[in-house]
């Protein structure tokens, strides 16, 4: 059995095997036009597939099992992984560069940062960059219309009026108007803005080698924490190398995370954080920031309980 559009691992094997990728389920939960349930929720068809097939003499039998299956954090309802096409930061391509980099950078403690960021390397995928949010920055893809059938054709640009112009240079969409063009709907990942931080910063976007992006970049330390080491960290070097020809920054200080005592790593959702207003009513500030500072070794987390 495989699903090669509802699964990650699913997905890497049906690429490997050139499989199709087919939809059965669209976003809204309901079974497609690929399947004689079109239109009805996926829980609904599920009874209705088990009527039919015994209708036809097909079923043998229909155990139940339990098995672990994603739900939301927030309303605790079923996911079902969802194929979709999505726009990549091509990561692969930089792989080499990254690894000359590794050694570049000093890791305190070099344990977390120069093995973990490595081992990384060695597996490294393309970096997907699209996020469906009602917020946050909007992919600058603007889509023509197109026949049925016909590849798809799309423009890039920093505003509607730019990606007008471009889309009118394209043989057949001389006399395109505004209002055919369709913005993604797609925002982009939070990370992508983190990533540009060290230059945008000191608008080394906009106003590439002005004073300020000279005289700080590249700085000296970094202080993170290894749990966002390929999420923000190996993500400012790769655009780093790209857009200034330099890592950010020369070391990076790993710091540990702050757990509760059964290792849970602190969150709003599972309401595991300690009030430190409190903490410090009852031992003081003083008190709060030494009993912290000497459970901390350099880079290891720390399991919190109040008797430190």
């Amino acid at each position: 059995h495989i699903a090669p559009a509802f699964g990650e691992d699913d997905a890497k094997v049906g690429r490997k095997y050139d499989l199709p990728f087919v939809q059965l389920v669209n976003g809204k939960g309901e079974m497609t036009e690929e399947t004689p349930y079109a239109g009805v929720f996926v829980k609904k068809a599920d009874p209705m597939v088990l009527t039919d097939l015994d209708k036809e003499g097909k079923l043998f039998d229909a155990p139940k099992f339990e098995h672990e299956y994603p739900h939301c954090w927030r309303c605790d309802k079923p996911l079902i992984y969802y194929a979709r096409e999505s726009w990549y930061i091509k990561e692969t391509a930089v792989k080499d560069d990254l690894i000359r980099n590794n050694n570049t950078v000093n890791w305190i403690p070099e344990s977390i940062g120069s093995g973990r960021f490595g081992n990384w390397l060695e597996n490294i995928q393309d970096w997907c960059i699209s996020r469906q949010l009602w917020w946050g920055h909007r992919i600058p893809a603007y889509f023509l219309p197109t026949a049925e059938g016909e590849e798809e054709k799309y423009v890039v640009a920093l505003t509607a009026e730019e990606a007008l112009e471009e889309a009118r240079k394209i043989e057949g969409y001389e006399n395109i108007t505004a209002d055919q063009l369709v913005h993604d709907e797609d925002a982009l990942d939070t990370w992508f803005s983190s990533w540009l931080w060290p230059i945008s910063l000191f608008d080394g976007i906009n106003n590439p080698g002005n004073e300020e992006i000279k005289y700080y970049y590249p700085t000296s330390d970094l202080v993170t924490g290894p749990d966002i080491i390929f999420f923000w960290v190996a993500r400012m070097i790769m655009a780093g190398e790209e857009y200034m020809k330099d890592v950010p920054f020369r070391n990076v200080y790993f710091t540990g995370i702050v757990r509760d005592k059964l290792g849970r790593k602190m969150s709003k959702s599972l309401g595991n954080s300690p009030d430190p207003i409190a903490l410090i009513e009852k031992y003081g500030a003083d008190g709060v920031r030494m009993g912290m500072m000497l459970s901390a070794p350099a880079g290891n987390d720390i399991l919190f309980d109040e008797s430190l």
